[in-house]
């Protein structure tokens, strides 16, 4: 399907070559389709816009109302004032405080009263715009989580678990040249497709947006790296339990959300 990057000679550098893993002999491979190549690595693509869209799709539908009940967030519904507004964005991103409303409200013989409530319910939808993106986003990653555990489950265990899970020496046995089920194979690519759509979406807003960057970008690396360099073995043992792992996370996240919005605290460790 892709054709982008040549088949051959596009990884010799991440691997130390020998009498019998020299060029000729993983170029053949390679071009065979026994073994990884970057063109296999484009397939990740289209699954991380597939995510996209399944993501937008969910948050309309179910996440958000989802939110809103779990934290009984209420909207103020009041009608957007151009007027308003314009006078705010002047002050940037951050609504004013009482004292700088205050002059403002002299200067433009603005009724005090009511842009003072504008404002109160602008902060207060502003506020639950943001437990709204937080609880979306730990209950998202719940959900792909959980489908992620499943799917590594089925491809590591079932029919019966694979050589490196029942022999962990398997796990470095006969590299380079060991191999791993078609099953690995296509979880791999749906998990590096998982974490590119993931770094497509980070809320460049928010307070750790550097710090979960670099995780994106770190873990897109190491899948690729282990990928290229036929570590899979280790590397689908390493993501599942990465991922059963943060089932339990994300699901004490949206917890945690839910009490801290109707009053209550929920210690989680």
């Amino acid at each position: 399907m892709f054709a982008i990057v040549p088949p051959s000679l596009v990884y010799q550098w991440l691997l130390p070559y020998t009498d019998v893993q020299n060029p000729e002999v993983i170029d053949h491979l390679v071009v065979s389709g026994s073994y990884p190549s970057l063109n296999d690595l484009l397939y990740a693509i289209p699954v991380a816009l597939l995510f996209g869209l399944m993501r937008l799709i969910l948050q309309s539908l179910l996440f958000r109302p989802i939110a809103i009940t779990a934290m009984k967030l209420k909207y103020s519904k009041q009608v957007k004032n151009l007027l308003y507004d314009d006078l705010l964005r002047t002050f940037g991103k951050v609504l004013p405080n009482t004292e700088k409303l205050q002059v403002l409200c002299k200067l433009r013989q603005i009724d005090e009263g009511k842009m003072k409530k504008y404002v109160w319910n602008k902060r207060l939808d502003r506020s639950n715009d943001l437990k709204l993106v937080k609880f979306t986003e730990a209950l998202w990653r719940f959900i792909f989580y959980s489908g992620f555990t499943i799917l590594g489950y089925y491809s590591l265990f079932v029919p019966e678990p694979v050589e490196w899970v029942r022999d962990t020496k398997q796990h470095w046995m006969g590299w380079p040249f060991n191999t791993v089920p078609i099953t690995v194979h296509y979880y791999y690519l749906i998990e590096l497709g998982c974490y590119i759509h993931q770094l497509m979406w980070t809320e460049v807003t928010r307070s750790d947006a550097l710090e979960m960057i670099l995780h994106h970008i770190i873990t897109i690396a190491l899948i690729v790296l282990s990928y290229l360099t036929r570590f899979s073995r280790i590397g689908s043992s390493i993501l599942l339990v990465h991922d059963f792992a943060d089932i339990f996370l994300e699901a004490g996240k949206c917890l945690n959300y839910t009490s801290k919005a109707q009053g209550k605290q929920v210690l989680i460790s």
